[in-house]
């Protein structure tokens, strides 16, 4: 746990104590000589004073403690959505308090008394919906996190040889699973593809595609000769993608990480190589041993630049757990993109990403009828080391003679 989360966890906690112990001093002081024969006048109003406070103080006292149940539980955080559902269970809590308090002693005080009891508990319930709101994260923004996508991205440009390269071996068809803007897309024209179909599941980023493509011209002369088509789907269903055909060449360059595990990686490999040819090739390309996570990683700026004459600033956290099929992580961020009048656009995120063992990916290779033809440490086709930068696979079908030739 972060420094920062066990920091929320004492201080609701704490405030919760001093809650409670400010309610206790004042149902003790509130009305001391009160007797049955002598009641006194503002009982009934310090009655409603003290259940609504406690009210409040239910609700900050639940809120960590179903903080602390959801990490036990899942054992696994992403912050903001535990934070969040958290906040809402003691906002829930609150709610019901502060109405019992309204239902036990409406009866018995005079309007204005009921009224404020009323206003408190809806203000509980309000101060504990801020509280779920804080922790939740602002509503985010698909494209404009497509357009800082490609400003990182973009950047990437050490790979673009070997993709090149690639398209001049093997494809002529070229399949770009996860195609993302298309980042991709001239280098395997350059490479001499006849044909190249991306998929994607984000239409943001198939958005951000089409105006790369508009905006190129030998991109934007190869879409209107249909030698470039974009498809929205999910790459674990490609079977029931419109595809148009078999392919030579079929690329997942770090699509691996955002699948959930052998399983779902299972399912994106058998549906890549019935979509070969008979001598087709896909391309695993994720990265190595020495850009893996090593520690968990507390909320801290770990990229920053220059945008639209402001500025983007964006804040990740990560937390790791070994498992036996590879490593499993927990990363959230939030983006910041500072606009030249000074505004802020807030873009928080969550993912949970997986990054296969070596052992767990040769297998579910092999589960999918498919061989490792040859497997690299980089893009310059370096052999494979204990501290690559990457870790690519180069495989084919396993039983060539059951494909297609592409036509």
């Amino acid at each position: 746990m972060s420094s920062r989360t066990r920091l929320a966890v004492v201080t609701m906690v704490l405030l919760a104590v001093l809650g409670t112990v400010v309610l206790l001093a004042f149902a003790a002081h509130a009305c001391p000589s009160e007797s049955a024969s002598q009641p006194c006048p503002a009982a009934a109003a310090n009655r409603g004073i003290v259940l609504a406070l406690l009210a409040l103080t239910v609700g900050l006292l639940v809120t960590p403690f179903a903080f602390l149940a959801e990490v036990a539980l899942r054992r696994r955080i992403v912050y903001r959505g535990a934070w969040g559902r958290a906040a809402r269970r003691g906002a829930l809590v609150a709610a019901t308090v502060a109405a019992l308090a309204g239902l036990r002693l409406g009866d018995a005080l005079s309007p204005p008394v009921g009224l404020f009891i009323v206003t408190l508990g809806g203000a509980v319930e309000w101060l504990a919906g801020v509280t779920a709101d804080i922790f939740a994260g602002q509503p985010t923004d698909p494209d404009l996190l497509a357009e800082l996508y490609d400003l990182e991205h973009d950047e990437v440009v050490e790979d673009l040889h070997f993709y090149r390269e690639m398209a001049r071996r093997h494809g002529r068809a070229v399949l770009d699973l996860g195609c993302g803007s298309g980042r991709l897309f001239p280098a395997l024209l350059q490479g001499g593809a006849t044909r190249i179909v991306g998929v994607d599941g984000s239409a943001a980023l198939l958005r951000r595609a089409e105006s790369r493509i508009a905006s190129d011209e030998e991109l934007s002369r190869a879409q209107d000769t249909g030698l470039i088509r974009l498809v929205l789907g999910d790459v674990r269903l490609l079977g029931s993608l419109e595809l148009n055909g078999r392919f030579n060449l079929a690329i997942a360059a770090g699509l691996l990480p955002h699948l959930d595990g052998p399983e779902e990686a299972l399912r994106v490999l058998s549906g890549a190589r019935r979509a070969l040819t008979r001598h087709g090739v896909l391309i695993l390309d994720d990265v190595g041993p020495a850009q893996m996570p090593s520690r968990d990683l507390p909320l801290s700026v770990d990229w920053r630049r220059q945008w639209q004459g402001g500025e983007v600033v964006r804040r990740s956290e990560l937390m790791r757990r070994e498992a036996p099929e590879g490593l499993r992580v927990a990363f959230s961020t939030i983006v910041d993109a500072v606009r030249p009048d000074g505004t802020i656009a807030r873009l928080p995120s969550s993912h949970r990403l997986w990054y296969p063992s070596a052992e767990a990916l040769a297998r579910v290779v092999a589960e999918a009828g498919m061989a490792v033809e040859h497997a690299y440490g980089s893009h310059d086709l370096d052999r494979p080391q204990p501290d690559s930068e990457r870790r690519i696979f180069v495989v084919r079908r396993a039983d060539p003679a059951a494909g297609d030739r592409t036509r």
